[in-house]
């Protein structure tokens, strides 16, 4: 997050310039970001504004499209059967063609929405 501290140099207080200061952990946060340019996770560039991305837990693929502004999902899959439908007219892309049949869940990922399962009171029945 990025967090706002005002000048002391102002006297009256309601008239304080606002500065935003970046620190550390809010830059490496948004490069994390799935919405991020600079996201690691990109898979594939499929044009303009339009990319595949595994998602940050590493359960899915995502197809996202950036109209203005940030990324933002508009398809989402765990098979490439799927990932090529969602991809439309791009799905002959080369790096997309490479991928698996499904995705790779590691056993972290698989841990994580265990964990977050049992947080949330819900129960794995098989």
């Amino acid at each position: 997050m990025l967090e706002t501290f005002f000048e002391n140099s102002a006297p009256d207080r309601s008239r304080a310039t606002p500065v935003l200061k970046l620190t550390v952990a809010s830059v490496s946060g948004r490069l994390r970001a799935e919405q991020s340019n600079t996201y690691a996770g990109v898979i594939a560039v499929l044009a303009p504004g339009l990319r595949v991305i595994r998602c940050r837990s590493g359960i899915q693929w995502i197809i996202q499209a950036r109209p203005a502004g940030r990324w933002r999902g508009i398809w989402f899959c765990r098979t490439k059967e799927a990932l090529l439908r969602g991809a439309g007219q791009y799905a002959s892309h080369p790096l997309l063609q490479k991928l698996p049949d499904t995705i790779e869940v590691s056993t972290h990922a698989a841990n994580a929405r265990y964990s977050n399962r049992r947080q949330n009171g819900e129960t794995h029945n098989g």
